[in-house]
């Protein structure tokens, strides 16, 4: 098209400022469009062809399908819902006498041995501060997922970037073979194709791959009076599905996890594809050495000083022995820490199985909460035993594949470091995919992790990422379990969307964290700006491909839902329509920090917000006393922030100072967080409540609900 054509403003470019008065109407316009759309004439429409369409026009044998009781002549013989599921149930199990097949959801191969569970605090001596740990027991196997992304090998890495799903060709072949008579021809059969789509959407799956599990359950339920075996059929404990955020790993499930299975809940959590546990450099060791050791150490100085130093004073005070300790826990040298710390004066008040866990912990920093070591370290599928997810590939500062290096001296790589994937949309689109197929797995398997854990009272928690594709599964499986499908073993009773998004890809460019780097990263490629159609062509076309996976496209299924926002969140943020246009944030471009000036568009289906109004959920209020109907949506003080469903702490400022009240905030986000999920299983899924705290137990559980804020 000539620039002439869309030069409006004659400034013989064409950029988003010559369509400005079209956008300013646009945003001025949204909210009545919104409100006003519908489609009551195409529904309509479709419902009247599906009410006159009769199976048997496709084959006599489906005579029975016709017209109600749709009766299913198989043996015995049933009676289903409708004409579709009637034909449905016949079609595939008259295939499935030819040997043809779907891929579907099912259960798969689970390893765990629960005799070498250990308790939370043992795992990580992060967890030592989490309320209930020590009534937690950990432990770490294995389950295997059908994988329909391209797999690496030991030497090449790109497959992950350049292989999407693809057809399953034979699969389509077969069924042009067994309709031959009928006419059809499936083009993904016939040669012509090797796309998915809603014509044919069964992927070819590349390998099943042992992936590592993480598995939390309480040591004891009915207030220490029963002990928890999980081959005991009859506990029948509620299990919750966790799913992490980008660039974390399984891991990230051990603080919520252990409030929760202090509760008396099973935590189920796996990595997301591309993720999995990294490598720790020794400044990294001697990082976290020192931050624990300084918190354990500052509190004996409180202690044996009666509480009479100040924060300054303990600080100053412990230095000495921080410095002193913390290298003696990165080389491990148990003895040698022991006598540093008698020589201190601080004999006794710590044991050596402290220590140890202390050395374990900054041995294993790899892990997003440190404490789990990798299953695999080399690339591509391990040969034996389990594959970490990332498959032992990351990327460099300039976004070029490298193997990830697990030598602490020359430590390279970091968990989902391949999973956003801006040169292949649909690589992108089907990471997230591929995500959603393996909580599917997971929660088909529930029955075979422990004969304790009740497959039938099932819940999911997603954070961040874990909102993306965990959304769209919690919608399927629901909509599986409740619609023509029949598949029960799929349901999941609630969720719980911490830091919940949709309209993923705006999202991303309106975010403070995201979008600089992003924006910056394909001007340097490209030459255009967020100014240049080119670009917001792009931005566009990459939206469209991952719709099919994206939150914002499963609201009418998403009714079991609390969605649990952080105000102001700078990672996954609230409102699209809060766009970032004319400010200038830093940014990363080959591993130096840039300032990079935002010109996003508005987005008005991107972010947490429009979750909200189109679930039309109700808004959960400080002050609320009764149960809330799902969906609710939640609103937190900006004081916590994106991480702390990981692990609450304090916000720190520019300067590095502590903002005030940011850690009591966080403290109580992550209790209510918790509080509210043990809510969603006491109600059945039926309802969320505000927790108030409980001055009479033992030990007293604070109000959170001051992590609050009203709309």
């Amino acid at each position: 098209m000539p620039v002439a054509t869309w030069d409006m403003n004659d400034d013989e470019s064409v950029t988003k400022d010559d369509f400005q008065p079209f956008y300013d109407m646009y945003k001025a316009q949204m909210p009545t469009i919104l409100s006003e759309f519908g489609s009551d004439e195409i529904v309509a429409a479709v419902n009247a062809g599906l009410a006159t369409f009769k199976p048997s026009s496709i084959n006599s044998a489906l005579g029975s399908c016709d017209e109600a009781p749709f009766v299913v002549n198989a043996e015995p013989a049933v009676t289903v819902d409708d004409k579709f599921e009637c034909a449905g149930v016949l079609l595939k199990g008259e295939l499935a006498q030819q040997g043809i097949t779907f891929p579907e959801p099912k259960k798969s191969d689970i390893s765990i041995d629960f005799d070498t569970a250990a308790p939370a605090p043992a795992v990580s001596a992060v967890l030592s501060s989490i309320p209930g740990a020590s009534n937690v027991r950990v432990a770490q196997g294995t389950i295997k997922l059908p994988y329909f992304l391209e797999t690496p090998n030991s030497a090449d890495g790109s497959p992950i970037r350049n292989g999407y799903w693809k057809a399953d060709t034979q699969l389509a072949g077969a069924l042009n073979t067994a309709f031959e008579d009928a006419g059809l021809v499936i083009p993904q059969g016939a040669g012509k194709s090797d796309v998915l789509n809603t014509t044919f959407p069964f992927p070819e799956k590349h390998a099943d791959i042992t992936v590592p599990m993480l598995v939390m359950y309480p040591a004891t339920v009915n207030n220490g009076s029963v002990p928890v075996d999980p081959a005991v059929e009859a506990l029948n404990l509620p299990v919750v599905i966790f799913q992490h955020g980008i660039t974390t790993d399984r891991s990230a499930a051990l603080a919520f996890g252990s409030v929760l299975a202090a509760q008396g809940v099973a935590v189920v959590a796996i990595d997301q594809p591309l993720h999995g546990v990294g490598p720790a450099s020794a400044a990294d060791r001697l990082a976290l050495a020192k931050q624990l050791v300084s918190a354990a150490v500052e509190n004996a100085i409180d202690a044996s000083t009666g509480g009479t130093l100040t924060d300054k004073e303990i600080e100053a005070a412990a230095q000495p022995i921080v410095e002193q300790l913390s290298p003696l826990v990165v080389e491990g040298d148990i003895p040698a820490i022991m006598a540093a710390i008698d020589q201190a004066g601080f004999g006794g008040a710590v044991t050596e199985q402290q220590v140890s866990v202390l050395v374990g912990t900054v041995a294993n920093a790899g892990s997003t909460i440190p404490g789990l070591a990798p299953v695999s370290t080399s690339q591509g599928i391990a040969a034996t035993g389990a594959t970490e997810r990332h498959f032992g590939y990351a990327t460099n500062d300039f976004n070029e594949i490298i193997k990830m290096n697990f030598s602490s001296d020359a430590a390279a790589g970091d968990s989902g470091d391949l999973f956003i994937n801006l040169e292949n949309f649909l690589v992108s689109r089907d990471n997230l995919r591929q995500g959603t197929v393996d909580l599917m797995t997971v929660r088909a398997s529930i029955a075979d992790i422990a004969p304790a854990f009740d497959e039938n009272n099932v819940y999911f928690v997603g954070h961040s990422l874990g909102t993306i594709n965990g959304g769209a599964f919690v919608a399927s499986t629901n909509a599986a379990a409740e619609g023509n499908a029949g598949r029960k073993d799929l349901k999941i009773k609630a969720a719980n969307l911490l830091t919940p998004v949709g309209g993923v890809v705006r999202m991303l460019e309106n975010s403070p964290a995201f979008g600089p780097t992003i924006v910056a990263g394909l001007t340097a490629q490209t030459g255009l700006t967020q100014k240049d159609s080119g670009l917001q062509t792009y931005f566009n076309v990459l939206q469209h491909a991952i719709d099919s996976v994206d939150p914002v496209n499963f609201t009418d299924d998403l009714r079991n839902v609390v969605f649990s926002q952080i105000n102001n969140d700078n990672t996954t943020i609230n409102d699209g329509m809060d766009n970032l246009d004319g400010v200038t944030l830093p940014g990363t471009l080959g591993g130096q920090v840039v300032q990079v000036e935002m010109f996003s568009w508005i987005a008005p289906l991107s972010g947490s917000e429009p979750l909200d109004m189109l679930t039309s959920a109700t808004d959960v209020l400080p002050s609320a006393t009764i149960p809330i109907p799902l969906p609710a949506f939640v609103r937190y003080n900006e004081l916590a922030q994106h991480s702390t469903p990981v692990l609450p702490r304090a916000r720190v400022d520019k300067n590095g100072d502590v903002v005030p009240m940011s850690e009591e905030i966080a403290q109580a986000t992550f209790g209510q967080m918790a509080a509210q999920t043990l809510s969603l299983i006491e109600t059945s899924g039926s309802a969320v409540v505000v927790d108030k705290g409980d001055a009479s137990a033992t030990p007293p559980r604070p109000d959170t609900s001051v992590s609050i804020d009203a709309p």
